[in-house]
């Protein structure tokens, strides 16, 4: 058995931290907190998207339809008086929001989800018109309720030393920002100031 990587497990955490905290969920809710709903509703579905594929298995490449929906049935809870938000929904909203910035979506022509407005804060937070073909979600509660999901998922990833193994290398792939090293910012600002010589030297020519 390997060595644990923290108290309770083999996950990362300096890792999850880099990249779901101080990357994914800080990049959400600074849309949230600057009223930027949209883009802050695109990240949520592109997070989700992260959130459902990290422990796929090793030799499945890509992240699919059952895999979002399976992850949100499972980890995300968002209920009003009418009705309980579904994977599905939340899948045809994020087809809907990064493939065409609207709330159509192919599962909702065909009845196979609802289609999804979107709302800064509100109690209760999902409401629904009396045939459901419109049901309103609370962005800043579905962000919440996507926070205590990924805790719990990425709690029982922690608790298993293949799974956490896995992820561990998927993080280590995953986009963080860091600050160039010094040498390397005076290497690009040379690169780009040769760069517009030689484009202007190339006018001079053209003339």
């Amino acid at each position: 058995m390997a060595e644990k990587l923290n108290p309770d497990g083999w996950l990362d955490l300096r890792l999850y931290h880099a990249v779901f905290v101080e990357h994914i969920t800080s990049d959400i809710k600074f849309c949230l907190e600057n009223k930027r709903m949209v883009a802050g509703a695109q990240l949520l579905m592109s997070a989700i998207d992260v959130a459902s594929g990290i422990e796929r298995p090793r030799d499945k490449l890509d992240t699919t339809r059952d895999d979002f929906i399976s992850w949100a049935d499972r980890y995300l809870t968002l209920s009003g008086p009418e009705y309980t938000l579904r994977g599905v929904d939340l899948y045809a909203a994020r087809c809907g929001l990064l493939h065409g910035y609207t709330a159509q979506a192919k599962l909702i022509s065909q009845g196979k989800a609802v289609m999804l407005g979107w709302l800064d804060d509100m109690m209760p937070p999902v409401r629904a018109n009396e045939d459901q073909s419109l049901v309103l979600a609370s962005l800043a509660a579905l962000f919440v309720a996507f926070n205590h999901g990924l805790a719990d998922s990425i709690s029982r990833i922690n608790r298993n030393e293949e799974l956490a193994a896995l992820v561990n290398e998927r993080m280590a792939f995953m986009f963080q920002a860091s600050e160039l090293d010094a040498d390397l910012k005076t290497s690009l600002r040379q690169t780009a100031e040769d760069w517009r010589e030689t484009l202007r030297a190339n006018e001079t020519l053209a003339k």
